[in-house]
């Protein structure tokens, strides 16, 4: 037999054989094929909290969660809350969300009891707080302007280490603390973007 009749075979029985199945083709039904990312379980859905205390305020929560800050509640809504300011308080200092407890301080502002100056300035004064939270309570106190705890707060946030406070805190100041804050811009140790600030008030 001719060399040339030899091959003609050989490649016939090559295209009679079955191909080797593929990685992806060999799998069991259903299984991942290799080279391919396994799909992420989804997260189980979140278990309301059994802390009486957040289950308590939990209406209250809800509203401070609006998806729109127009829909934040007003002082009537607020103080149509039983015990509102002990809820806005427990709220500021405890809920896992922190644009929660920032907001919960500002509504503290808002509804301004009696005690409102006290409990913002504490808040401000918590160095562990996250900036948002600081300023937060920086913004109810501004809101507070015609108590004078509230303004000796808000002149002693000027100096403050945290740019984003102190600048919150001259713009939310009222007029009749101008002199005040002019005295303070003459402090050398005031930081350079402050002093600008004040200078520019109009």
């Amino acid at each position: 037999m001719n060399k040339v009749v030899m091959v003609t075979l050989l490649l016939a029985a090559c295209a009679k054989s079955p191909s080797e199945p593929t990685a992806a083709a060999s799998a069991a039904p259903g299984a991942t094929p290799t080279g391919t990312l396994t799909p992420t379980t989804p997260a189980p859905a979140p278990v309301a909290s059994s802390d009486p205390e957040a289950a308590r305020w939990s209406k209250l929560a809800e509203r401070l969660s609006a998806h729109d800050t127009e829909d934040l509640p007003d002082h009537d809504t607020l103080a149509a809350f039983p015990d509102a300011a002990e809820g806005l308080l427990w709220l500021a200092t405890h809920d896992d969300a922190l644009f929660v407890r920032a907001r919960a301080l500002d509504a503290i502002g808002v509804l301004g009891a009696p005690d409102a100056a006290d409990v913002l300035a504490k808040a401000l004064a918590d160095g562990t707080q996250a900036s948002s939270v600081r300023v937060a309570a920086v913004i109810g106190l501004g809101r507070l302007k015609g108590r004078d705890a509230a303004v000796t707060t808000l002149l002693g946030a000027v100096e403050d280490v945290d740019l984003r406070v102190a600048e919150q805190a001259v713009t939310l100041l009222p007029a009749s603390a101008r002199p005040a804050l002019a005295a303070i811009a003459q402090k050398p140790t005031l930081a350079p973007e402050i002093r600008a600030k004040i200078a520019a008030l109009p």
